[in-house]
Protein backbone atom coordinates (compact mmCIF):
# COMPACT_ATOMS: atom_id res chain seq x y z
CA UNK A 1 0.00 0.00 0.00
CA UNK A 2 1.75 3.39 -0.71
CA UNK A 3 2.47 6.04 1.90
CA UNK A 4 -0.21 8.97 1.83
CA UNK A 5 0.38 12.18 2.76
CA UNK A 6 -1.23 14.44 4.99
CA UNK A 7 -2.78 16.41 2.68
CA UNK A 8 -4.23 13.45 0.40
CA UNK A 9 -7.60 14.13 -0.84
CA UNK A 10 -9.19 11.01 -3.16
CA UNK A 11 -8.62 11.20 -6.55
CA UNK A 12 -5.25 12.55 -6.43
CA UNK A 13 -1.79 10.42 -6.59
CA UNK A 14 0.50 11.54 -4.06
CA UNK A 15 3.17 9.19 -4.77
CA UNK A 16 5.76 11.12 -7.13
CA UNK A 17 6.05 8.45 -9.05
CA UNK A 18 2.70 8.55 -9.89
CA UNK A 19 2.60 12.56 -9.68
CA UNK A 20 0.26 12.91 -12.72
CA UNK A 21 -0.13 15.72 -15.35
CA UNK A 22 -3.20 16.73 -13.36
CA UNK A 23 -1.94 17.04 -9.98
CA UNK A 24 0.88 18.96 -11.68
CA UNK A 25 -0.88 21.61 -12.87
CA UNK A 26 -3.50 21.74 -10.49
CA UNK A 27 -0.79 22.77 -7.79
CA UNK A 28 0.91 25.02 -10.33
CA UNK A 29 -2.70 26.89 -10.89
CA UNK A 30 -2.80 27.40 -7.19
CA UNK A 31 0.18 28.75 -6.79
CA UNK A 32 0.26 30.95 -8.91
CA UNK A 33 -2.75 32.45 -8.01
CA UNK A 34 -1.24 33.09 -4.63
CA UNK A 35 2.26 34.42 -5.44
CA UNK A 36 1.35 37.75 -6.27
CA UNK A 37 -0.76 38.19 -3.34
CA UNK A 38 2.45 36.66 -0.95
CA UNK A 39 4.66 38.84 -2.89
CA UNK A 40 2.80 42.06 -2.46
CA UNK A 41 2.61 41.51 1.45
CA UNK A 42 5.61 40.86 2.45
CA UNK A 43 6.91 43.48 0.17
CA UNK A 44 4.45 45.94 2.03
CA UNK A 45 5.34 44.52 5.53
CA UNK A 46 9.08 45.30 4.58
CA UNK A 47 7.87 49.31 3.23
CA UNK A 48 6.34 49.67 6.68
CA UNK A 49 8.96 48.38 8.93
CA UNK A 50 11.81 50.05 6.88
CA UNK A 51 9.65 53.31 6.77
CA UNK A 52 9.47 53.27 10.39
CA UNK A 53 13.21 53.64 10.76
CA UNK A 54 16.65 53.89 9.57
CA UNK A 55 18.43 50.56 9.18
CA UNK A 56 21.60 50.85 10.35
CA UNK A 57 24.94 48.68 8.63
CA UNK A 58 25.16 47.09 12.28
CA UNK A 59 21.50 46.52 12.72
CA UNK A 60 21.45 44.81 9.23
CA UNK A 61 24.79 42.81 10.10
CA UNK A 62 22.78 41.59 13.48
CA UNK A 63 19.85 40.33 11.42
CA UNK A 64 22.19 38.71 8.57
CA UNK A 65 24.24 36.96 11.59
CA UNK A 66 21.02 35.10 13.40
CA UNK A 67 19.64 34.08 10.18
CA UNK A 68 23.16 32.98 8.76
CA UNK A 69 22.48 29.23 10.04
CA UNK A 70 18.45 29.11 7.98
CA UNK A 71 20.23 30.13 4.79
CA UNK A 72 23.45 27.98 5.21
CA UNK A 73 20.59 24.78 6.01
CA UNK A 74 18.19 25.87 2.98
CA UNK A 75 20.78 26.70 0.75
CA UNK A 76 22.89 23.20 0.90
CA UNK A 77 22.27 21.11 -2.44
CA UNK A 78 18.84 19.13 -2.09
CA UNK A 79 17.69 20.12 0.97
CA UNK A 80 14.22 21.89 -0.32
CA UNK A 81 14.17 18.72 -2.96
CA UNK A 82 14.16 16.30 -0.28
CA UNK A 83 11.30 18.37 2.12
CA UNK A 84 9.48 18.65 -1.56
CA UNK A 85 9.59 14.41 -1.17
CA UNK A 86 8.37 14.13 2.10
CA UNK A 87 5.65 16.69 2.06
CA UNK A 88 4.32 15.24 -1.33
CA UNK A 89 4.38 11.63 0.00
CA UNK A 90 3.58 12.19 3.61
CA UNK A 91 6.21 9.50 4.89
CA UNK A 92 9.34 7.66 2.86
CA UNK A 93 11.98 5.14 3.36
CA UNK A 94 15.25 6.10 2.45
CA UNK A 95 15.31 3.96 -0.71
CA UNK A 96 11.86 5.11 -1.83
CA UNK A 97 14.08 8.86 -1.35
CA UNK A 98 16.78 7.87 -3.59
CA UNK A 99 14.30 6.56 -6.79
CA UNK A 100 12.34 9.40 -6.62
CA UNK A 101 14.99 12.01 -6.21
CA UNK A 102 17.88 9.90 -8.49
CA UNK A 103 20.16 11.53 -6.02
CA UNK A 104 23.38 9.74 -4.19
CA UNK A 105 22.74 7.39 -1.01
CA UNK A 106 25.87 9.81 0.70
CA UNK A 107 23.90 13.09 -0.01
CA UNK A 108 20.63 11.88 0.80
CA UNK A 109 21.85 10.36 4.13
CA UNK A 110 23.62 13.66 4.57
CA UNK A 111 21.24 15.60 4.39
CA UNK A 112 18.79 14.05 5.62
CA UNK A 113 20.83 13.81 8.71
CA UNK A 114 21.07 17.52 8.59
CA UNK A 115 17.63 17.77 8.80
CA UNK A 116 16.88 16.18 11.46
CA UNK A 117 19.08 18.03 13.50
CA UNK A 118 17.46 21.18 12.31
CA UNK A 119 14.13 19.96 13.51
CA UNK A 120 12.76 19.65 10.28
CA UNK A 121 12.63 15.85 9.77
CA UNK A 122 12.08 12.74 11.90
CA UNK A 123 13.53 9.55 11.54
CA UNK A 124 11.35 6.25 12.67
CA UNK A 125 12.80 2.88 12.35
CA UNK A 126 9.16 0.32 11.79
CA UNK A 127 8.45 -3.25 11.13
CA UNK A 128 9.92 -6.35 10.69
CA UNK A 129 12.56 -6.33 8.58
CA UNK A 130 13.51 -3.44 10.14
CA UNK A 131 12.85 -0.28 8.14
CA UNK A 132 13.67 3.38 8.55
CA UNK A 133 11.14 6.08 7.16
CA UNK A 134 11.11 9.61 7.47
CA UNK A 135 8.55 12.09 8.00
CA UNK A 136 8.59 15.87 8.02
CA UNK A 137 8.03 17.07 11.76
CA UNK A 138 5.09 20.44 12.06
CA UNK A 139 8.44 22.78 11.82
CA UNK A 140 9.61 20.95 8.34
CA UNK A 141 6.06 20.51 6.84
CA UNK A 142 5.50 24.13 7.29
CA UNK A 143 8.67 24.97 5.29
CA UNK A 144 8.29 22.57 2.67
CA UNK A 145 4.76 24.65 2.38
CA UNK A 146 6.56 27.84 2.18
CA UNK A 147 9.19 26.81 -0.14
CA UNK A 148 6.42 25.72 -3.01
CA UNK A 149 5.95 29.39 -4.19
CA UNK A 150 9.63 29.73 -4.37
CA UNK A 151 10.61 26.75 -5.80
CA UNK A 152 7.47 26.88 -8.64
CA UNK A 153 8.14 30.92 -8.52
CA UNK A 154 11.78 30.31 -9.35
CA UNK A 155 10.84 27.32 -12.10
CA UNK A 156 8.41 28.75 -13.95
CA UNK A 157 8.62 32.82 -13.82
CA UNK A 158 5.81 35.39 -13.36
CA UNK A 159 4.07 33.13 -15.69
CA UNK A 160 4.24 29.67 -13.68
CA UNK A 161 2.99 27.93 -16.63
CA UNK A 162 5.22 28.91 -19.75
CA UNK A 163 8.08 26.15 -19.15
CA UNK A 164 5.75 23.61 -18.64
CA UNK A 165 3.40 24.51 -21.65
CA UNK A 166 6.79 24.05 -23.85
Amino acid sequence: MPYRSSIYRPGIKTELRGLTLELHERLRTEVERKVDHVIAGVSETLEKVLSEGDVKPEDLKRVVEALEPSFRLLSKRWALLILYVLLMLGRASFSEIVKLTGLSKPVISTRLKELEQAGLVTRTVVGRPLSTVYTLTARGRDLALLSIPLVYYLAFGKSLGARFQE
